[in-house]
């Protein structure tokens, strides 16, 4: 009885081990096929709304930068740059001048946060549906 579970034992291990080997020579001859991809090979689906401008996207950076929403992957606050990077491969859209834009939302005197507003207020109107 021990024989026959040795016997088979060994049989799966074979057979775990030729299908590794297999994998290793797949993986040689194909090298590029079983590479996981690198981020800048995965394009996002989203893309900004043509109703919307830039302006508002900005806005939406700024503000979540202000409250400290968002922390990077080293860890703390991510930066204005490197929101605007997320933000622009979230959206596939180049946000050009980005850090001047943001001090155009900071420096408005009237209508400061117009679309921010508008965001509050869409999302409170839908909760009371």
């Amino acid at each position: 009885k021990n024989e026959v579970i040795v016997s088979v034992c060994v049989e799966k291990m074979f057979n775990f081990i030729h299908t590794h080997i297999h994998l290793l020579n797949l993986t040689l001859q194909y090298p590029n096929t079983l590479n996981h991809p690198n981020s800048t090979d995965i394009v996002s689906p989203f893309q900004w709304s043509d109703s919307f401008t830039k302006n508002v996207l900005i806005e939406i950076i700024t503000a979540l930068d202000a409250v400290g929403a968002v922390e990077s992957k080293s860890g703390g606050q991510a930066s204005s740059r490197e929101l605007v990077t997320g933000f622009e491969l979230l959206f596939n859209v180049s946000l050009a001048n980005a850090y001047n834009k943001r001090g155009d939302v900071l420096s408005r005197k009237i209508k400061t946060v117009n679309f921010l507003k508008r965001m509050m207020n869409a999302l409170v109107e839908k909760s009371q549906k």
